[in-house]
């Protein structure tokens, strides 16, 4: 397949596919003891530091100090907490208050969850740390500026915040926070660095466009003009993984995306190259641990903690 795309403009389109759907679960400001977090319920979050400073806690993670125009998106439910002084001190909490214009003493947060419905959702988000921290004078967030003073206007309205336009701009905010954090990754995994690389990014796009297709290791190799060994080992050295289960992996994601969007199983097990929905849905489980119709009818990012692992590190 002759290819037009550029290696940025396939990142990008990537990214933008993802349909994030994001829904507010608390905003206001926080005084004496306290802390926030949002684990525990199975879905990716966001911290959105609108005034003052905390810190963030991970098991295992140097503590991050955190401060106005800061900005945690968690790709994953993973243990962390976020309170006010580097100890993390676990005295009683105060209880979080209404936002004011006059009064910035203190903390404010706006805290959420988010959703991702885009075809390769689970792929990309399993090539990508299960923790993102953008800080308000980084490089990603220096362009996102204008869509953070529009959040923080509109958090701080003393009408009444309406919080269906805070989601969309938290929505538009991580979708350039993302984009630009991948364009200037100096060593991207998983999905994205083939994206990246000149010379893989035809073979993803001809994969994408053609997850159907009966794809042979020789045919993949062909297409970037390498000897199937030479093909093998620079492919994973690339991705992270090998490219027989890193197209499991895709056609999986895909297939999870169009479960998503209601496709019936049979229908989507036939979409990416299977012909026997026993053997469709036994992969499928395999790669995101439940069943096609478990997923089906409770949608989420599920790609294997070894995936993750694989293609992060």
């Amino acid at each position: 397949m002759q290819r037009t795309t550029s290696p940025i403009e396939l990142s990008s389109r990537l990214i933008e596919s993802l349909g994030i759907r994001s829904s507010l679960f608390h905003m206001g400001r926080y005084c004496g003891q306290w802390q926030a977090s949002t684990q525990g319920r199975r879905r990716a979050s966001f911290h959105l530091i609108l005034h003052g400073e905390c810190y963030l806690h991970r098991p295992g993670q140097p503590v991050c100090a955190l401060r106005e125009g800061d900005a945690v998106f968690l790709l994953r439910d993973i243990n962390h907490r976020i309170t006010p002084d580097k100890a993390g001190s676990s005295a009683a909490c105060n209880t979080m208050q209404p936002l004011e214009q006059t009064n910035r003493a203190g903390t404010g947060l706006a805290c959420g969850f988010f959703e991702l419905g885009g075809q390769t959702a689970e792929l990309l988000t399993a090539s990508l740390p299960a923790c993102l921290i953008f800080a308000r004078d980084g490089v990603a967030m220096q362009g996102a500026r204008p869509v953070f003073e529009l959040l923080l206007k509109e958090a701080y309205d003393q009408q009444a915040p309406a919080s269906a336009l805070i989601e969309r701009l938290t929505e538009l905010l991580f979708l350039y926070l993302l984009r630009a954090a991948a364009d200037d990754s100096d060593q991207p995994r998983g999905v994205l660095a083939l994206a990246q690389e000149p010379r893989f990014a035809p073979l993803l796009e001809s994969l994408l466009e053609n997850p159907q297709q009966e794809w042979t290791l020789e045919e993949m190799a062909a297409q970037v003009h390498l000897s199937r060994a030479a093909f093998c080992k620079q492919f994973s050295e690339l991705c992270g993984l090998p490219p027989a289960r890193f197209l499991q992996l895709l056609r999986m994601s895909i297939a999870a995306g169009r479960l998503r969007n209601g496709a019936s199983v049979r229908d989507t097990a036939e979409q990416v190259g299977y012909h026997s929905i026993a053997a469709f849905s036994r992969v499928f489980r395999n790669v995101l641990g439940v069943t096609p119709g478990e997923y089906r009818r409770q949608p989420g990012t599920h790609i294997k903690t070894n995936e993750q692992k694989m293609l992060t590190h």
